[in-house]
């Protein structure tokens, strides 16, 4: 099982089954739908991080090149 994140949902449903959302817009999902959800705008939930960090972001690049 997999935690999931998307702001303002109560829940998902994927393969016909419902999973509810928490107080924080987080869901426990198979990892089977994950990579449905991913594409429905939801992202990983880090385990173990700070409240702060939990959350998935973008990596950017800000190595300068040299030429």
């Amino acid at each position: 099982m997999l935690k999931l994140h998307h702001d303002g949902v109560a829940g998902c449903c994927c393969g016909g089954r419902q999973y509810p959302g928490d107080e924080n817009g987080d869901v426990l999902v198979p990892a089977e739908a994950a990579s449905e959800l991913l594409a429905h705008g939801f992202v990983s939930v880090l385990q173990g991080a700070t409240p702060a960090s939990k959350r998935a972001k973008p990596i950017l690049s800000n190595r300068s090149t040299k030429g």
